[in-house]
């Protein structure tokens, strides 16, 4: 399974300082407005042959950054067209294929 940790680190590569996955997001009490409202949620989709993982933000639900998980890469609907690090990529390798 994808971790907590690794959609944090992939949240923060697309300018989401905190990202929800899965219930748990850790915004600090004390956090700014602007950082809060740059904040996202990421939601692991699976279905018709697909996997996905997609970054929404908050405020507006737009999709940010959608990886497909087959290639690790972002979709052509992705907003954010920017690939992966080899260290992103490697970490969600490894996590995929534990799951």
């Amino acid at each position: 399974m994808i971790s907590h940790d690794t959609v944090q680190r992939i949240g923060r590569f697309v300018n989401m300082p905190y990202t929800n996955f899965n219930g748990r997001i850790n915004i600090p009490e004390n956090v700014d407005e602007i950082t809060s409202i740059l904040s996202g949620e990421c939601i692991y989709y699976k279905k018709d042959g697909k996997k996905l993982l997609i970054f929404n933000e908050i405020c507006s639900k737009k999709r940010v950054y959608v990886i497909n998980l087959y290639t690790f890469k972002p979709t052509s609907k992705s907003y954010i067209q920017k690939e992966l690090t080899p260290y992103l990529k490697n970490r969600l390798m490894i996590e995929m294929y534990h799951s």
